[in-house]
């Protein structure tokens, strides 16, 4: 073999590395569609902004009491909610779960980065004042990386 096409297998065995390791590495952002997406154990990673209650070290979700519930707890409190279509959890009105849930809301925002081949890196972000549109560096967020 020569010495240029030495090069350019050597190239194409580095670039195709670069293409596999992006693609275990890259971050699907969405949203959560359903309990395969959220269920397991969550720990607080990040938080943006200030509470009043302050956020849950770790949270656990699960099946919930009826086929379309998923459930959350954070190991003395839970509740139930439906995931609903743009990131959105909807709860029962009864439904406390401050400060994800904002006190007399039904609904919660969030979005998630799902790594495939590397679960340990998902993370989960709740935005309690409303739909993440836009940047906005005073926007508040609580975000949770997958245990």
């Amino acid at each position: 073999m020569s010495r240029s096409a030495r090069i350019v297998a050597l190239a194409a065995l580095v670039a195709g590395s670069l293409v596999v390791a992006a693609s275990l590495l890259d971050s699907n952002a969405g949203w959560p569609r359903g309990l395969a997406d959220l269920e397991g154990h969550w720990a607080l990673d990040e938080v943006r902004g200030t509470f009043e209650v302050p956020p849950p070290d770790s949270l656990t979700f699960g099946p919930g009491p009826a086929p379309n519930l998923v459930r959350i707890s954070d190991g003395t409190r839970g509740a139930d909610f439906v995931v609903q279509g743009g990131g959105r959890f909807v709860f029962d009105g009864s439904q406390h779960f401050e400060p994800l849930l904002p006190a007399g809301s039904t609904e919660v925002f969030t979005m998630t980065h799902l790594r495939p081949a590397l679960p340990a890196w998902d993370h989960l972000i709740f935005f309690p004042d409303g739909m993440p549109i836009g940047p906005d560096a005073n926007r508040r967020s609580i975000r949770y990386e997958r245990e």
